[in-house]
């Protein structure tokens, strides 16, 4: 019973002789020792006198030997030219602008553009195109015919649906906007002759919206949400079937019609299937994919939970296998959301929009298309054009 207080009296036994140890050091005195900079006049202008004798002679080394040669090339260089020649430079160094811009960032702001007036130019050229229907149906069939074309170069149409296509149909309308396309200003210092000021600066629309797919990656953080979000629901799913519970897989993104549109290319359809009886939109190896999207084996009979120490690491089946279901995922969300950056049409362009339908050997294939006319130039605008698929068709269909 005694010896439960021994530990107790042991270490009052060792604070005692720590503390005798502690006041039998000799203590130690601490000296501060105090340090004052003198400010010696004398030497300080030594010093800047030998920088400035220095910096001097460097500079007059300088001018002699580089900028002087230039300035005397160039006066002779001048000299040499015409009496034309001479009035045509001074134009063009009389409209030059030495002006240096730096711009800010997060400064971009997008610009509403004045209605048209009609004393505009762009408003008259509306006015003769409506009335010419000539040049209307012209429009309208080049439009449809540059759809055609790139539907038939697309990498993933052309081998699957057949590369040789005509138009069927199409209905587009001409519509002629009230205002021209918003424009782009950016915010910064302008150094010029009269000092630096607050400015803006016109910016082009290509640039600004690649720059602000860059700055506000919002396809890209959606994406990456849907990623994390699936991959969070189906660790918690096989988590609670690992502990023996008999609970449905979630649904949402574990959906079969969302993994099965992945397969689609570029251009989707809803519904469609092949010769054969076989869907289109799975791939060859839609019937393994399936079985891997099967949950796992419910826990045995009678209310006994498979803990780890069942289960044998050894056995490459009990080894986790990590699904592609939620990179499938985020493509998807990625394919839907992103949007490449395209230029705002030219200013004074019309609207031309609808539908084109065109055939192939074995389809239909309906196109939404949005384009835009360029009256100056007169032809299509391609790079702001919009093109997507709203439905696409197999001519023989057969039973499951």
């Amino acid at each position: 019973m005694l010896r439960l207080f021994r530990p107790v009296a042991g270490f009052r036994a060792a604070r005692l002789a720590a503390q005798k140890t502690r006041s039998a050091s000799p203590r130690q005195s601490i000296t501060v020792q105090r340090v004052r900079f003198a400010f010696s006049p004398r030497k300080f202008v030594r010093n800047a006198f030998v920088g400035g004798c220095v910096t001097y002679l460097c500079y007059q080394y300088y001018d002699a030997k580089v900028i002087s040669p230039i300035l005397q090339f160039l006066d002779r260089e001048y000299e040499s030219l015409s009496t034309k020649e001479k009035t045509e430079l001074d134009k063009e160094l009389e409209n030059f602008d030495d002006s240096i811009f730096f711009p800010i960032p997060f400064t971009t702001a997008q610009v509403q553009s004045p209605p048209y007036r009609g004393s505009d130019p762009e408003w008259a050229q509306f006015s003769r195109i409506s009335k010419d229907k000539p040049l209307q149906e012209r429009i309208r069939n080049e439009l449809a015919h540059e759809v055609k074309d790139m539907v038939e170069k697309h990498p993933m149409i052309g081998p699957r649906y057949g590369n040789s296509m005509r138009i069927r149909r199409y209905w587009l309308d001409i519509d002629f906007p009230p205002r021209p396309p918003p424009t782009f200003e950016q915010s910064g210092i302008l150094w010029d002759d009269d000092g630096l000021h607050w400015a803006a600066e016109p910016m082009d629309s290509l640039t600004a919206t690649q720059l602000h797919n860059i700055l506000w990656p919002t396809a890209a953080a959606q994406s990456s949400w849907a990623y994390a979000s699936t991959m969070a629901k189906q660790h918690w799913f096989q988590f609670q079937r690992l502990l023996g519970f008999d609970v449905p897989p979630p649904s949402g993104p574990f959906s079969q019609p969302r993994t099965a549109a992945l397969d689609h290319p570029k251009f989707p359809s809803a519904g469609r299937q092949t010769p054969d009886g076989r869907s289109a939109d799975a791939p060859s190896g839609s019937g393994k994919g399936s079985a891997d999207m099967q949950p796992p084996s419910s826990a045995p009979s009678g209310g006994k939970t498979r803990f780890s120490k069942d289960v044998d690491p050894s056995l490459p089946s009990n080894v986790p296998q990590m699904s592609t279901r939620p990179f499938m995922e985020f493509l998807a969300k990625l394919r839907k959301t992103w949007e490449p950056a395209r230029p705002h049409p030219p200013r004074g362009s019309i609207i031309v929009s609808g539908f084109v339908e065109l055939e192939s050997q074995n389809s239909f294939i309906v196109i939404d298309v949005i384009g835009f006319w360029d009256p100056k130039k007169r032809a299509l605008d391609s790079k702001s054009s919009v093109m997507k698929a709203r439905r696409i068709q197999m001519k023989f269909q057969s039973p499951a």
